[in-house]
C-alpha cells in the first residue's frame, strides 16, 4: 500500500512540475489532448512505459519457463533470458509484438477473450523456449556452461 501510495505522489509531482498551473478538467484525457505540452509528457510516459516493457520481456521470456523446466537459479535464467533476445532480436520481439497483440485482442472482447488468448500464449511461450533451448544441458547451473554461476544460489535458495 505504501508503494501504491508512493507511485502516486511521484506521478502527481511529475504532472505538477510539468504542467505548472494548467487546470484539469472534468476529463484528464480532454486536458491532456488540449495541451500542446502534454504531448511531449504523454510522448516521454509511453517511452519510459516502453522501457520496462522491454526490460521486463528481456529477463522473462526465457527465464520464467527455464526456472519451471530446470533447477536454475534466478540470476542464471535472468541472463540465459537476455542473451537469446540478444541473439535472437528479431525474433523475440515479433514475439513479443505477438504477445502484446494477441493480450490486446482478448481485452478487445471483454476479457472473455483472455480465457482463450493466455493458454494459447502460455503454450506457445513453452515451445518458443524449448526451441531456443535445445540440449537439455545447456545452461544449467550443474553442468558446465558458458553461463556465469553465482554461487550465491543453489536451487532457487540462498546458501
Amino acid at each position: 500500500m505504501g508503494e501504491n501510495l508512493q507511485g502516486r505522489l511521484i506521478t502527481a509531482a511529475l504532472f505538477a512540475v510539468h504542467f505548472g498551473t494548467i487546470t484539469i478538467s472534468e476529463s484528464m484525457f480532454e486536458t491532456l489532448l488540449a495541451n500542446k505540452e502534454s504531448l511531449q509528457f504523454t510522448a516521454l510516459i509511453l517511452l519510459i512505459g516502453l522501457a520496462f516493457a522491454v526490460v521486463t520481456f528481456m529477463i522473462s521470456v526465457i527465464s520464467i519457463p527455464l526456472m519451471t523446466h530446470r533447477k536454475v537459479d534466478v540470476v542464471t535464467a535472468m541472463v540465459t533470458s537476455v542473451r537469446a533476445v540478444k541473439k535472437n532480436p528479431v525474433v523475440m520481439f515479433s514475439w513479443a509484438f505477438a504477445i502484446v497483440a494477441l493480450i490486446a485482442l482478448g481485452f478487445a472482447f471483454f476479457f472473455i477473450g483472455i480465457a482463450i488468448t493466455l493458454p494459447i500464449v502460455g503454450h506457445a511461450s513453452w515451445h518458443a523456449y524449448r526451441e531456443l533451448v535445445v540440449d537439455d544441458n545447456v545452461m544449467t547451473v550443474d553442468d558446465d556452461c558458458d553461463l556465469p554461476k553465482f554461487s550465491v544460489f543453489k536451487g532457487g535458495k540462498l546458501k
